[in-house]
């Protein structure tokens, strides 16, 4: 299994994935895990996007025939395609950017225009943390602010109880229509 370290689970994620580890043990069977991500504000703000489902795969076997390539953007999987690739439900899991990192400070130089080359996804993400810098992520479609109860950390309401509370599934489409065709078709997320 892949994970990054800026990926939390929900405790339904955590025993989905517990209960995998047996079930798949002796299979070659890859299965996509969607994330929403969460913009850390403060301790006690978030903003939850659920405007893109974007299921990526996670567990995975490991082999000759199960290997991946660093892609611009993300490292790309390739296996047999007669792999089967299930999806789990969304809602289980969030990939958390803090606002106060700036993760975006290098798209930002003046002259350097990334927008062309981006896949939609991580556009996506850049869009949202533009806008609550700029004061104005109300105007997003799809991206929701969560304010945690005093005493609770942001990550820990969104992890535990706001999920477990949104209407499935969380996110109604994906990409905009404009740009499906442009959405990969191979062993890539999409």
């Amino acid at each position: 299994m892949k994970w990054d370290g800026d990926m939390v689970l929900t405790p339904e994620g955590a025993g989905i994935l517990r209960d995998l580890s047996w079930q798949l043990e002796s299979t070659q069977t890859i299965v996509a895990m969607p994330r929403h991500p969460l913009t850390v504000v403060d301790e006690s703000t978030g903003w939850l996007d659920l405007s893109l489902r974007f299921p990526e795969p996670w567990v995975y076997p490991m082999g000759p025939d199960f290997t991946f390539v660093k892609a611009f953007d993300w490292e790309l999987r390739e296996f047999p395609a007669a792999t089967e690739r299930p999806v789990l439900q969304q809602g289980l899991c969030v990939e958390v950017k803090w606002l106060d990192a700036d993760e975006y400070a290098h798209w930002r130089k003046e002259g350097v225009d990334f927008t062309n080359t981006r896949l939609y996804r991580k556009l996506r993400e850049f869009e949202v943390d533009e806008a609550i810098r700029s004061g104005r992520p109300e105007e997003l479609g799809g991206s929701v602010r969560v304010d945690a109860p005093p005493g609770i950390h942001i990550i820990d309401f969104v992890t535990q109880t706001r999920l477990r509370q949104q209407p499935r599934p969380p996110v109604k489409h994906s990409l905009p229509a404009s740009l499906r065709e442009r959405a990969p078709r191979t062993g890539a997320p999409s």
